[in-house]
């Protein structure tokens, strides 16, 4: 009789260990991602943001990047025609990897993205918003991933190129099963008004999705460096995406590493292009309210600087991008987190007090 406490202690030891052990697994098998109703249904607001695949970024270490994403819950992976050219209209090793990846998993599971119309990198300022141009690009971007398109953005805009061509192209590359939906990418909210009126007037296919440049670090169009990008610079312009309803797509979603890299004393590892756009005195402010932000929650800084994306009150969607696996993984650890109001307005330097 006296060894029957002894057991009982030992089996609930036990117990309490298969229990801990369980919820290890089923928090790490079963994470969740929060996701918005859209014109492609029910979508995550993390994206895989897929540029560099294939060129600086190793075909072996993307395929990996996009099965450790998939496997998290993510179906959204975004590419361009551009990504990874060697060459004017040369082929896209961004498409072609992601490509080689939709044949490895159910296609009818992810929403694939890709963008064409982007200028010629030898001339960023002219444009391809022509029907040929654009037909050149689309055709190519359907042989190289080997699928149809789930949503296809145009990658740039230019004040001399038609509304009604553009609109007419793109409804004909939707009746033709080439993809199921258009997008505007670094375009203002004006001329996606402009767009969206031509084309419900003429009972044409409009943007129902957007992208653009937004992130808690902070950056505008002078400092980023590149005025054919479109950047979410002030208040009224979020506040146009929350009254229209109009998902949209966040790109560079981590400042490049900026924060994270400031929050860990390591700005001696920030690249040049990252110091010029974001190493500025209100990002080291932010810096500082991240790191107390994820004491307080008990998760990575990473974690709140992904969340103040897909928190907001706008139908937000953040593109994340690594060229680590270690940082892609650590990016995914908590995508179903929500930061409150007060939160939101505390990281953005709007109030002082948490």
């Amino acid at each position: 009789m006296t060894f029957l406490p002894i057991i009982w202690a030992n089996f609930i030891s036990i117990y309490i260990c298969i229990l801990t052990y369980l919820e290890m697994y089923l928090c790490y098998y079963f994470r969740s991602m929060k996701y918005i109703e859209t014109a492609l249904g029910k979508i995550p607001r993390v994206a895989l943001g897929c540029d560099n695949f294939g060129s600086s970024i190793p075909e072996d270490i993307a395929l990996k990047e996009m099965a450790i994403y998939f496997d998290n819950g993510g179906s959204l992976f975004d590419s361009a025609h551009v990504y990874g050219q060697k060459v004017d209209d040369g082929p896209s090793t961004s498409e072609v990897v992601l490509g080689k990846f939709l044949r490895t998993i159910d296609r009818s599971k992810v929403k694939v993205i890709t963008k064409g119309g982007h200028p010629h990198l030898t001339d960023i300022h002219s444009h391809r918003l022509d029907s040929a141009s654009l037909k050149r690009d689309i055709e190519a971007s359907l042989d190289q991933l080997g699928t149809s398109i789930d949503l296809y953005f145009l990658h740039r805009d230019h004040k001399d190129a038609s509304i009604a061509e553009i609109m007419e192209t793109l409804d004909s590359f939707v009746k033709k099963g080439y993809t199921k939906a258009i997008g505007a990418s670094n375009w203002s909210t004006d001329r996606i008004e402009e767009a969206n009126r031509y084309a419900i007037s003429h009972s044409l296919t409009p943007f129902t999705f957007s992208e653009l440049q937004f992130s808690l670090a902070w950056t505008d169009q002078k400092t980023w460096g590149d005025d054919t990008v479109e950047i979410m610079g002030d208040t009224s312009q979020i506040s146009w995406y929350e009254k229209s309803n109009l998902p949209f797509l966040a790109f560079s979603s981590q400042g490049k590493g900026i924060l994270h890299k400031l929050i860990k004393g390591e700005e001696d590892k920030l690249s040049e292009r990252a110091r010029k756009r974001f190493f500025t005195p209100r990002n080291i402010e932010i810096a500082d309210r991240v790191a107390m932000l994820a004491d307080l929650k008990g998760v990575s800084s990473s974690s709140i600087i992904l969340s103040y994306v897909t928190s907001q009150k706008a139908s937000s969607i953040a593109i994340v991008a690594s060229s680590s696996i270690a940082q892609l993984t650590e990016v995914l650890e908590d995508t179903d987190l929500t930061l409150t109001e007060n939160e939101l307005r505390f990281l953005s330097l709007k109030c002082d007090n948490l």
